[in-house]
């Protein structure tokens, strides 16, 4: 979803807020992956 569809499609708030919270979720696990070492392998059911 980016900023047009938004301005096209008129979104209800608390989908909105949803979705910025996702976002926000989506942010901290990558950033998680990216803090993480290098050669530690990542098990497939850590991250929903």
């Amino acid at each position: 979803m980016n900023y047009v569809d938004a301005v096209v499609v008129p979104v209800p708030k608390r989908k909105l807020a949803a979705y910025r919270s996702l976002a926000r979720q989506t942010r901290r696990v990558r950033s998680a992956l990216h803090s993480r070492p290098a050669r530690t392998p990542i098990r497939k059911g850590e991250f929903p």
